[in-house]
């Protein structure tokens, strides 16, 4: 089948196609992916089906890649069934055997929406590669063998965080154009999962989405797996099944797709950070002024981005997400001691950057029709 959508589905078309004020078939390829993701955090299926169709106008085959790291950055653990069909669903052949690409494109978003969500994979690999407070770790961990990367990967006497490295340098997965982790065995360092009793399908699923993405978020799902279920803990993981999430709009587009990651995101922000009396008070007291645009877009992120239902939880993640939330911030710059602060000031404050958004957008949308 041609990658082209000029027919989705009859049940989609409408969504997609029909309503006057829904732009979601005139957006971006990088709206159309901001969008896809957060509607499927937040369980918003329909939009985020009409997301993914728009996307894979644009986009073809790259779509199931996303898919891939959508799946092992915001389930992980929580549903190694869902896992499982997006990776199955990463294969050409496969997928001609399920009918045709927007047949199975349709049935992984819906699959995804649905599923439980745990952001503890982004959480735990940022903190992996970038939380001050493990850099003594890092440096350890980059001086033993291969062997011993790959034991201490599973050594549950170990802090989860340091664990995580182990199995980042021994995955071999480098992040985007670095040269760090050197040679790893990827298929040795999955058995000695298994040897621990991770489930076959999750691991399964990992060394696929490995290799397809060579992204090392997805190594993260084992690791996370081990210390969620493969404890003496006596708090078992549960899931939270939260309200449905508010999602303002513009033009027929949630606003909480343009994040840093969009032209009317960081426009909308870079304002906002100006504009906004509180939020810029907040920024003054802990940056200077050329970090305060990104300090204040890591804040919008974490405020409206990244809320996710429903949500798988287990008794270390609140410390994990306190961990990944501290090294996105160290990244950028920004003082740890004030990263509540400004999230705080942010969230105060959403409905002034909705407003910035909703302006920029509708007056985008003008301009395309």
């Amino acid at each position: 089948m041609s990658q082209n959508v000029n027919h989705p589905h009859p049940e989609e078309a409408e969504l997609f196609f029909s309503s006057p004020t829904n732009t979601i078939c005139l957006i971006d390829p990088w709206v159309a992916s901001s969008l896809l993701h957060k509607a499927i955090r937040r369980g918003e299926t329909d939009i985020a089906v009409a997301a993914a169709l728009r996307l894979f106008q644009l986009r073809g085959a790259a779509i199931w890649r996303r898919f891939l790291i959508i799946a092992f950055e915001d389930i992980g653990p929580a549903s190694p069934d869902t896992l499982i069909l997006v990776s199955k669903a990463s294969d050409r052949d496969w997928r001609r055997s399920h009918g045709d690409d927007v047949t199975v494109l349709v049935d992984v978003v819906r699959a995804l929406a649905v599923a439980p969500k745990d952001r503890s994979p982004d959480y735990l690999v940022c903190a992996a590669r970038h939380h001050p407070a493990f850099e003594k770790d890092r440096c350890y961990v980059g001086g033993q063998t291969l062997e011993k990367r790959i034991g201490m990967s599973s050594d549950m006497r170990l802090p989860l965080v340091t664990r995580a490295i182990a199995t980042w340098y021994a995955s071999g997965l480098d992040c985007s154009d670095e040269r760090r982790v050197g040679t790893g065995d990827l298929k040795n360092l999955l058995e000695s999962f298994a040897t621990h009793g991770a489930p076959e399908q999750c691991l399964s699923a990992t060394m696929i989405a490995c290799g397809k993405t060579h992204d090392p978020i997805c190594i993260m799902t084992p690791a996370l797996w081990m210390a969620a279920f493969a404890t003496e803990n006596p708090e078992a993981p549960y899931i939270i099944e939260d309200a449905p999430l508010h999602s303002a709009e513009a033009a027929g587009i949630p606003l909480y797709t343009f994040d840093k990651h969009t032209r009317i995101g960081k426009a909308a922000i870079g304002r906002f950070a100006v504009e906004n009396e509180d939020v810029s008070r907040v920024l003054s007291c802990w940056v200077a002024d050329y970090r305060a645009q990104d300090a204040a877009a890591m804040a919008a992120y974490y405020v409206d981005a990244i809320p996710t239902t429903p949500q798988f939880t287990w008794h270390g993640c609140k410390d994990l997400e306190v961990l990944g939330r501290e090294s996105d911030f160290a990244k950028i710059g920004f003082p740890l001691a004030g990263i509540d602060e400004l999230i705080n000031a942010v969230a105060r404050n959403l409905e002034h950057l909705n407003e910035l958004r909703a302006e920029l957008t509708l007056r985008r949308t003008r301009k395309v029709r």
